[in-house]
Formats: structure tokens, sequence, C-alpha cells
């Protein structure tokens, strides 16, 4: 492939980005920071209007954050068109990023539409985490297929692992890695896929111990977490665990090897814990829209630790004319577990109320030092409405 090789150095220009979600809209606004137009596509238009607000939610992160300049962060929003139609999103792509669902069905059908309509040149990497692609894709993508896969939000957390695809021409790889690292990136090269990389593999593992003292050893989850945080993760941060390892010493992590210090948790499939939190409805972040609550609600643990200001406003649901059933648990536990938290709960029930009831909470807030919730009652925001295909409004 002569053209990819005198063009590896080249940065990418024009970008598509094939499905809109949790990923999708984050390296859409990753790669319009970095100067390329980008077209975001997916074939459900709500996931696309969720998209643009995650997008501008992030966008402002940073911007507050001190880490872009405002008219940085609209440039780039405006770098990003969305479109349903993939081959409107690839008609001349010279990266095309690929986001969607694993599902190998889904992807193989995916791979082969961006077969049919992207330019030949166009490199195509994959997002997966843990499956191999490569079977999935057409032999027409094979001589430029990569996996390039980032760590939520891509916009904070700068690892990209690398992995070519077994026939692709060596530049493809050269060119993705010196993109991203132009970029302020880390990327890192594998020469194979190994599922769950580096990052993912290890990550699987902590889970597994996790689950393990917190369902037979009784360890709560504040517990686990600050030790995390002001134990492990600060020390692998300075150095990393095979530095560490070094530091400690070779003979000493030898013998420890040899004593079998530490034994693995046996394997599981449920964690008695993680079963309990999702029957009472508490489904983390992520998984709900805005009252969904887990083992720690958001932010509520590290302002509890660290001892600083948080104000809250949490638009409710589950409560007056609902008409989903999975939002009802989650409506009547957001109360009491901000509550058990250590935060001082408001009701917003009418329009009218509005100003003095989010005045008073941020002047308790931040006249104090704690945490407080403005709980903006479903009888002011009204019940969402669903139309006969089922798309909410």
């Amino acid at each position: 492939m002569p053209e990819l090789i005198e063009r590896s150095v080249r940065p990418f220009a024009r970008v598509a980005v094939i499905g809109a979600g949790t990923m999708g809209h984050a390296l859409a606004l990753v790669h319009a920071l970095a100067g390329c137009t980008v077209r975001l596509q997916d074939v459900h238009p709500a996931a696309l209007e969720r998209a643009r607000e995650l997008i501008a939610a992030a966008a402002d992160t940073l911007v507050e954050a001190g880490e872009i300049e405002a008219a940085a962060a609209a440039s780039a929003r405006a770098r990003i068109r969305p479109t349903s139609a993939l081959e409107d999103a690839v008609t001349d792509a010279e990266l095309v990023v690929e986001t969607v669902v694993e599902d190998p069905a889904v992807k193989r059908e995916v791979f082969a539409a961006i077969a049919r309509a992207a330019p030949a040149e166009a490199v195509v990497a994959s997002n997966t985490s843990y499956l191999d692609v490569f079977p999935l894709m057409p032999e027409p993508l094979q001589p430029r297929a990569a996996i390039a896969h980032w760590y939520t939000p891509p916009y904070i957390l700068d690892l990209v692992d690398l992995v070519p695809g077994p026939s692709a021409d060596p530049a493809v790889l050269d060119r993705l890695e010196a993109f991203y690292r132009g970029m302020g990136k880390r990327p890192v090269r594998f020469a194979r896929m190994i599922r769950g990389y580096v990052a993912n593999r290890l990550q699987a593992a902590m889970m597994a111990e996790i689950f393990h003292v917190l369902d037979e050893q009784g360890i709560d989850p504040e517990t686990i977490d600050t030790a995390i945080r002001h134990g492990l993760a600060l020390r692998l941060l300075l150095q990393g665990q095979l530095g560490k390892a070094d530091f400690t010493g070779l003979e000493l992590v030898a013998r420890a090897l040899a004593n079998r210090a530490y034994s693995p948790p046996p394997p599981r499939a449920r964690s008695s814990t993680l079963d309990a939190l999702l029957a009472q409805g508490r489904t983390g972040v992520l998984g709900c829209q805005s009252s969904g609550v887990g083992n720690l609600v958001n932010m509520l643990g590290l302002s509890a630790a660290g001892r600083f200001p948080l104000a809250m406003i949490v638009t409710m649901r589950g409560e007056w004319g609902e008409r989903n059933p999975w939002q009802v648990p989650m409506g009547r536990a957001a109360a009491p577990v901000l509550e058990a938290m250590g935060v001082r709960l408001f009701s917003l029930e009418r329009a009218e109320e509005a100003e003095a009831v989010v005045e008073g909470a941020l002047g308790l807030a931040f006249g104090s030092e704690q945490m407080v919730a403005v709980l903006v009652r479903q009888r002011l925001l009204g019940a969402k409405r669903f139309d006969p295909a089922g798309e909410a409004r």
C-alpha cells in the first residue's frame, strides 16, 4: 500500500466516529480538540442528541478545569457534525473510529458498511475492549485495520492501546501512534490482540478481589476506595507496579512468589453485594439518567473525605405520573441514600420558588462547607412522555 506508507507520518484531518454512545461522543470531542473535522454517526437520533449534550458538558468541564480555553472548546464543538447515515460519515474520512456495541454481529455489519462506503486508503480503528475484531472485518479493510482502545473519559485519560491487524501495513500503526502522541496522548503498542490489553486485565483482577472482600470479608465500599486512593493509586502513579517491584527488591518479590503469600479468589459470575444494589435500583452514575446511586453517590465520598462543599441539583424521576417502572425504585431510593451520605436536602416543587430554594442551598453549601442537594420534583418537571415508537419526549 504505497500511498499509506508515503503518508504514514501525516496526521488525520477528517475523522468519522461510528457510534455516539459513552465512548463515541467523547472520542468525537478528543479528535475535534486535535483540530480534526469529525462526523459523529449513530442510527438513533436520540443518541445523537444526547451526545451533543454530553460533548457540551465535557467541553465545559475542560474549560472550568483550565485545560483548554473557551474559544478552543467552541471551535472543537463546531468541528463535530452529527449524522444518522454511515455513508455520509465515512465518505471522505481519513480515519474511521468504530465505537459500536460489543456485539460481533453488529460490528461485522458495521465493518461491511464501512468497507463499502469509506475511501480505499482510510484507516479503520476499533475501540473494542475485549473482542478480536479482525476476523469480523471484510478483506478490503484488513491492510488498514487496527485497534485504538481508549479509557473513559478519553478527554482526560491519555492511555491508548494500539494493536495492528494481522495483515495490516506496518505504516498504519506508525501513523496512529504518531498522531495520538502528537495530541499529547500516551499510546502503547501491542504486537497482537490480547483481550483486555494490560489496564483492563489488571482492573478485572482487582474487581474480582474487591467483590471477594465485599461479599466474603464484609469490608465496606468506602474503606476499599480509601485504601485504593490514598495507598495503591498514588504509589502506582509515581512508580508503576514493576517500578515498585524494583524499589521493593527483586529478591523479596521472588520470595513472596515462592511463598504464595497471596491466593486469588475463585472466579465468580455474580456478586451478592452487586446483586443487592441492583435489586434496590442503585445502578450507578452512568447506568441512569437522574436519581441512580451506586456504592458511593457520584462525588459524595470524595466530598466527605476531602471536606469541601458540594451543591447538586437532582432532577427526580419515579414520582408523579411516571410511566417507566424501573425509574420508580431509583426515585424512591434517591432521597434516603443522599441523606445517609450526609447530604442536606431541599425540595423544589413550584417554579416560582426555584430562585429562593437554589440560592438558599448554595448559601448553605459554600457558607458552611456542607453537601446539599436540591431535588427538583417530577411534578414540577412533568412526566416524560413516550410516542408510539417508544421514543422519549
